[in-house]
């Protein structure tokens, strides 16, 4: 009971971390706004939404939910702390595409609402009857260096594979990419790690954690400025597919609270690093360490850093509330009616998933499409697209409203009832098996919250499906042969 005590609940970090929004929303509400993007009203819409996320979290204490630990944690990080920060610094880099005024931003705010009513409706109206948990002491690991050989073989292939094509990297091989994707294959080591850690090699358990982490720099260093953010999630993805619930030690909360500034340095510098990496794929140079140490150097190094971070928060603060990408959406359903349509999905899964390598109708994803009509480029194309690479994220809110109007309610339910009933019948006599199903399950989950487009998961959802057997022998694992029967993978609790 000690030992239980002494570690705290992530629903009750996320309890704790919607108050202080809330607190952030109400002391803003207080204060005279000078914005065109909100108002007074907007702020009690914000409260509501946080009301509705404690809500549904205190539901989540007496029916254990991994589905509504992602929802609540996306709504609080993503869209409750934006109205905040929308209200704060009146900047959004996607509302100025459109005429958009503080009454779209209302009719959003009061859309989630209610779409989010449907939405937990679905999670709660299926009671998951196992055990949360996967149970694998019976087992151990039996082909750990294969898990680190295909690891690094992916982080070789993905970032260097490139060189061995002058001309580029063929068309063909861009499902290749999808199945050899380093991240990916890194969410299925760091499950492999967890399930068998106790029976691993330190040396072993210490290779993979630390090619984990080397994908996660290089990745950085490529140019991605999501991907501590992106391997957090990943993080937490896997571990309530492992554990069905998230129980952290109060010394690493403490210390996580007060290294807050040294995390804020790392973010600092990793955006950095990745801001040059794009300026000099840009500019067609290939960046090496030298030169990446001395811009990440003088972009850190600098008295007035602090000036410069005030001056690029909104920019920060914009890009990372998702609520604006659904929000103008919602607001030019209409202006978006060209590319939000059966027609336009169809081609797209066509040509960028069943047809890899071979486009037999030029269609892009629709998050690459959004830019030919708010940028007046005419129809979309594929072949414009690679020249011009850019893609919107869309959102579950934008995407649904701009499908189906409030027609998406009851098809949002279905949504979440169906991965939720789904989630709760899966079983595997193999706990790795078992685990990686969950973790397919929850993922579509979270990228259908945060989707680039429906066409979009499907392009990566498939493919995670695809290497999950295709690895199979690479991530095996056997009974541990004792006197007696290891017990089953899963077991249920009444």
């Amino acid at each position: 009971m000690r030992a239980v005590e002494r570690k705290i609940d992530l629903n009750t970090l996320l309890m704790a971390a919607n108050l202080v929004v809330l607190g952030l929303i109400v002391f803003q509400a207080f204060r005279q706004l000078d914005n065109m993007y909100a108002n007074g009203e907007t702020m009690l819409l914000g409260i509501l939404l946080c009301v509705q996320t404690q809500a549904a979290l205190m539901l989540e204490r007496l029916q254990r939910d991994p589905f509504v630990i992602l929802f609540t944690f996306s709504m609080i990080c993503y869209y409750s702390l934006r109205v905040f920060t929308l209200s704060l610094f009146g900047y959004s880099d996607v509302f100025p595409r459109f005429p958009y005024s503080v009454e779209d931003t209302n009719f959003a705010l009061f859309y989630i609402l209610i779409a989010n009513l449907f939405l937990y409706a679905g999670l709660f109206s299926i009671r998951a009857r196992d055990a949360i948990s996967v149970d694998s002491s019976g087992w151990e690991a039996t082909s750990p260096g294969r898990v680190i050989f295909v690891l690094i073989g992916a982080i070789v292939f993905s970032y260097l594979g490139g060189a061995l094509w002058s001309g580029g990297m063929p068309r063909a091989m861009n499902f290749l990419v999808l199945v050899l994707s380093p991240s990916m294959l890194s969410m299925l080591v760091l499950a492999y790690f967890i399930l068998f850690r106790k029976t691993l090699n330190p040396v072993t358990g210490a290779a993979m954690i630390g090619l984990i982490l080397l994908e996660l720099l290089i990745h950085t260093v490529a140019g991605s400025r999501s991907a501590i953010v992106g391997l957090i999630q990943t993080s937490l993805l896997v571990m309530l597919a492992l554990w069905g619930r998230v129980r952290v030690n109060r010394w690493l909360v403490g210390l996580g609270i007060a290294s807050m500034p040294i995390l804020i340095a790392m973010l600092v510098f990793s955006f950095a690093l990745s801001t040059y990496a794009r300026f000099a794929r840009a500019s067609g140079d290939a960046p090496d360490l030298e030169r990446t140490a001395e811009f990440v150097a003088a972009s850190t190094d600098d008295p007035l850093i602090i000036a410069r971070l005030v001056i690029i928060a909104p920019q920060i603060a914009s890009r990372a509330g998702f609520f604006d990408f659904s929000a103008e959406i919602i607001a030019h359903r209409e202006e978006y009616s060209s590319i939000f349509n059966a027609g336009t999905y169809f081609r797209s899964i066509v040509d960028n998933v069943l047809t890899p390598g071979l486009d037999i109708f030029d269609q892009p994803k629709i998050a690459n499409s959004m830019q030919f009509v708010y940028e007046r480029w005419g129809t979309p194309s594929k072949a414009y697209v690679l020249e011009s690479y850019h893609s919107d994220q869309i959102g579950l809110y934008g995407e649904f409203f701009a499908l189906f109007g409030w027609g998406s309610l009851p098809l949002l339910f279905m949504l979440t009832y169906l991965l939720k009933r789904t989630y709760v019948r899966l079983s595997s006599p193999s706990p790795y098996m078992f685990a990686m199903k969950r973790v397919v399950v929850l993922y579509i989950f979270v990228r259908t919250l945060d989707t680039f487009g429906m066409d979009w998961t499907v392009s990566d959802a498939v493919p995670l499906v695809l290497a999950i057997f295709a690895y199979a022998r690479f991530f095996k694992s056997r009974p541990i042969r004792l006197h007696h029967p290891p017990g089953p993978a899963y077991a249920f609790a009444r």
